[in-house]
């Protein structure tokens, strides 16, 4: 059975189609109106509330003067069922009694034994003990067991889940008319074809576009747009009932609560609350409208008075975008042996594809149309990459889309003249924009990668590399250096290798190229260059001689840096051994050795003074232990002899205290010498 159907003909058929890649689809139907005209269209049901969304009826000359009007009238679910899916039944699988209350809401015909009974499906009851099925029809209420039921006769309208929709035109003379819409339509998908003609590569470019019916695209424009438009479904077709508060109104009330009817929002249903919820995204901040019954009337004078200051606002705003507003996307036409033309929009990222020769596409058929036909920058490089092989590169088409089109994602087939080289995918490309489709893998190539270069040691950054002393701030930095080689023999006979060597890069590390020569001639070096640089890869390019092999030798550098304020986090060993090896040399090494000297005398006072916490702490805790023995011994000689002791040890803690007062007094002069004189150090250079 077809997934489509034909309705009723009429004057406006479909003259232009525009396919998204965001799964809908532009529709225009022109025609010439009478003064009273009924224009029969049909939509499936997955695509109704699009074209309610979208639908604009316009003159097809802009400029005529013909007034006329027109509205829409469509059938909906009675109020009593549930609204039919939207997905077609004929693609899903139902057994005999789901496919029957899937017909809830349609109208069908039975066969009950010896009769024939017709009116619409409003209820099917699965019970395990009796399954039954309700239609009413002329107000009658009949029920009959599933099991009595023969046959069941559905119209193709109701199979395929498809609305007819209406539209009712007024015209004071005819008059030619514009119907455009949206709704769902598969996304067109684009295919490529790479033939390499004399080394240049010839991009043939196709799309395949989808009618999905209910009928025929006969000659009609067709448009491919590129971008991802915001799309969504806004349920517009099923009615929407709204819940109201009942009002129960007492005996002496003369006027009702109106207070309660207005902010009432108990009343809701659940279904009102999801799309509530669901709204929220797509739609603008909602205010808090919740008045007391007392401010009404003074919120409604402050409402009115600020919309019409929001009204006058939007007019002058509106004024002045539409002078400040650009002027429409100029169309770029562009000489190709496709027969398509291109445009771009100066408002978003988006790009079109038109055809210039019209299309004729029965329903449900789909079509594969040429939207590309050009010569490429490019050429076919060999590129190694470990992660896509571990020894050998992939033959890859290197393109430059030196077009002004934008070429959407899609696979691509390679050729060279007509020989089948291996395939690829294209990822969306901009124009100026190159990339590398890698299609085969080349055998021919072999690298290999060696962590030990001969001749060349690593270094591990022991020494510092750059000193800086300012305001203070000790900073330094060291250097680390890897050597790594890649030895690459191309074992073909007949031509050279194009190489293109991706190596990965690490942050905060720089990739040099050091030496590149052959093993045979080691003396002559070979030409490398950086390519490019991403954030993963360095991409170095170099060309290999035919039956020979070469080693290409790079350097990965990194610098590590370290700061230190001189005051608090210096390391006196570490800059005095730098001093003794001249790393820091003039007027900055002098200074920095009377620093030292301070530093050291603050250092000897701070040491001197936790010396002494510590002895006082040990004196002062033999004191209390002689003072406690004082408290029970008898013997008179015995405690003669810990007075003694306690008077000694009290001596001694005078001492402490009074050193430590000493040396609070000398901290503070010699906390500012200390500052003082590394701040007046200045001094930087590299160090050799």
């Amino acid at each position: 059975m077809s997934d489509s159907i034909t309705p009723p003909p009429n004057d406006f058929e479909i003259s232009k189609v525009t396919l998204y890649k965001n799964g809908i689809a532009y529709f225009e139907r022109t025609g010439q109106a009478q003064k009273e005209q009924v224009v029969d269209l049909g939509f499936p049901l997955d695509s109704v509330n699009d074209v309610l969304k979208t639908i604009t009826i316009v003159p097809v000359d802009s400029t005529s003067k013909t007034r006329f009007t027109h509205h829409l009238v469509y059938e909906v679910p009675p109020p009593f069922t549930t609204a039919p899916s939207s997905e077609p039944i004929t693609q899903t699988r139902y057994t005999q009694s789901g496919l029957i209350q899937k017909l809830t809401g349609q109208t069908i015909d039975l066969v009950v034994g010896s009769d024939h009974v017709s009116g619409m499906l409003i209820a099917v009851d699965n019970s395990l003990d009796r399954q039954t099925l309700t239609i009413v029809k002329d107000d009658v209420l009949r029920t009959f067991p599933m099991q009595d039921i023969t046959s069941v006769k559905i119209s193709r309208n109701v199979l395929l889940q498809s609305k007819s929709m209406k539209v009712c035109i007024t015209a004071d003379a005819p008059v030619g008319l514009k119907i455009s819409y949206t709704r769902a339509c598969p996304i067109w998908k684009p295919t490529y074809r790479v033939v390499i003609e004399q080394g240049s590569p010839r991009l043939y470019g196709w799309a395949t576009i989808t009618n999905p019916g209910p009928e025929v695209w006969h000659d009609v424009q067709v448009s491919l747009v590129t971008g991802h438009p915001i799309s969504f479904i806004s349920e517009i077709y099923t009615p929407k009932y709204k819940k109201r508060k009942i009002l129960k109104q007492a005996a002496h009330q003369v006027f009702p609560n109106l207070d309660a009817l207005i902010n009432n929002r108990d009343s809701d249903s659940d279904d009102d609350k999801k799309s509530t919820r669901a709204g929220r995204a797509l739609s603008p901040p909602r205010y808090n409208n919740n008045l007391r019954r007392r401010d009404t009337s003074r919120a409604m004078m402050i409402t009115d008075r600020r919309s019409r200051s929001r009204e006058a606002s939007r007019s002058d705003d509106s004024r002045e975008s539409l002078s400040r507003s650009p002027s429409p996307a100029s169309r770029k036409e562009q000489s190709t042996s496709t027969s398509t033309s291109t445009s771009a929009s100066d408002y978003v990222d988006l790009f079109k594809y038109d055809l210039t020769t019209k299309i004729t596409l029965p329903a449900s058929h789909s079509a594969l149309v040429p939207i590309v036909n050009q010569v490429l920058g490019g050429k076919t490089i060999a590129l190694y990459r470990k992660d896509f092989h571990p020894e050998h590169p992939l033959s890859s088409l290197m393109l430059i889309n030196n077009t002004d089109l934008i070429l959407e994602e899609g696979p691509v087939t390679v050729f060279d003249g007509t020989m089948y080289l291996g395939e690829a995918h294209l990822q969306p490309t901009q124009p100026r924009e190159r990339r590398f489709l890698p299609f085969a893998v080349d055998f021919a190539v072999n690298i290999t990668k060696n962590d030990k270069v001969e001749g060349m040691a690593a270094i591990n950054g022991h020494k510092p590399h750059f000193l800086k002393i300012s305001r203070g701030l000790l900073s330094f930095s060291f250097k680390q250096s890897t050597p790594i080689s890649y030895t690459i023999r191309n074992k073909s006979k007949t031509k050279e290798a194009a190489i293109i060597l991706e190596h990965p890069k690490s942050t905060g590390k720089t990739m040099s190229i050091v030496s590149c020569f052959e093993k045979k001639s080691p003396d002559v070096p070979i030409e490398v260059k950086t390519e490019y640089v991403t954030v993963q890869y360095y991409g170095f390019s170099l060309t290999v001689p035919r039956n020979s092999e070469v080693t290409l030798v790079l350097r990965d550098d990194s610098v590590t840096t370290e700061a230190h304020n001189l005051n608090t986090s210096l390391n006196k060993f570490t800059v005095a051994s730098w001093l003794d090896r001249n790393w820091i040399t003039g007027k900055a090494s002098e200074a920095m050795k009377l620093f030292l000297k301070a530093y050291d005398d603050r250092k000897a006072i701070d040491e001197a003074f936790l010396r002494d916490k510590d002895t006082r702490h040990n004196l002062e805790t033999e004191q209390a232990r002689i003072r406690n023995n004082l408290n029970v011994i008898q013997d008179k000689k015995v405690q003669e002899r810990f007075v003694k002791q306690m008077l000694t040890i009290e001596d001694q803690l005078d001492a402490l205290r009074a050193a430590s007062e000493k040396a609070d007094s000398q901290r503070p002069q010699l906390n500012k010498l200390v500052v003082d004189r590394g701040v007046e150090i200045e001094y930087e250079g590299l160090v050799e």
